[in-house]
C-alpha cells in the first residue's frame, strides 16, 4: 500500500512555489522551488526516471486517496514526500526488467502550484546552493 512521508521537513519555507525542472548529465535532476521571496534548489543527481503532470490534470486515480487527503488540507505545505510503495516506482521497476532488484532506490513526490513530479532515484535529494 502506498505511503507518504514528508521528506526534509522544516527544511523549505513555506509558500505556494511553482516548479522549474532542469535536467542533463552533469548535475543530474535539480527542481527549483520559486516563490516572490525564495528560491529553493533539490538536487537529486542522475535519476532513474521521472514524470511531470499538470498539477491541473492530477486530479484522482495516481496517488493513493488517502494519502492524499492526509497532506491536502494545509496545502501540501511541505513540497517533497518520500513514498513507498508508489505505483510509479513499480512500473519503473518493471520495465526495467531486473536491474532495480540489485540496487536500493527511492520514490519521491513533489506537489507544486504548476507540477506534481514523481521520482525514482537511487540518491537522497538534498538542498543544494
Amino acid at each position: 500500500m502506498e505511503k507518504w512521508e514528508e521528506y526534509l521537513a522544516g527544511s523549505i519555507p513555506k509558500a505556494k512555489y511553482e516548479a522549474n525542472i532542469k535536467l542533463g548529465e552533469k548535475n543530474g535532476l535539480v527542481i527549483e522551488l520559486l516563490d516572490d521571496k525564495n528560491t529553493i534548489k533539490i538536487g537529486f543527481g542522475n535519476i532513474i526516471s521521472f514524470r511531470v503532470l499538470e498539477e491541473g490534470y492530477v486530479q484522482k486515480d495516481i496517488y493513493n486517496v488517502d494519502e492524499l487527503a492526509k497532506y491536502k488540507s494545509e496545502g501540501f505545505a511541505n513540497m517533497i514526500y518520500k513514498v513507498e510503495g508508489g505505483k510509479f516506482a513499480e512500473d519503473t521497476k518493471e520495465i526495467a526488467d531486473g536491474y532495480m532488484d540489485f540496487i536500493d532506490y527511492y520514490h519521491f513526490i513533489i506537489i507544486t502550484q504548476n507540477y506534481n513530479i514523481d521520482i525514482v532515484t537511487e540518491f537522497l535529494p538534498e538542498i543544494i546552493n
